[in-house]
């Protein structure tokens, strides 16, 4: 029998799969099966809800400075505990 940490693991691993799986409905712009799919996903982790701006942040074009700021600002999140938003 599985443990709860290797349980937590898991979903978090499907959730994860299914952002991956979503990635092509973003390219097709294809909101409803993008939904669907992030939803499905949802009911393994909430953390994949996470991933629903992705969908309208494919439409922004980013200089190098602008996606340079994005990328500290991400790795910075690290240092800061954010799992009570979440």
């Amino acid at each position: 029998f599985l443990t709860e940490y290797e349980m937590s693991g898991l979903r978090q691993a499907f959730a994860l799969a299914f952002s991956f799986l979503s990635i092509p409905y973003i390219i097709k712009k294809d909101i409803k099966s993008f939904l669907i799919t992030v939803i499905i996903g949802s009911s393994f982790h909430v953390s994949i809800l996470l991933f629903l701006p992705a969908y309208f942040l494919n439409r922004i074009r980013l200089t190098t400075e602008s996606a340079t700021f994005l990328m500290i600002l991400s790795v910075s999140l690290v240092f800061f505990d954010v799992s009570g938003i979440v």
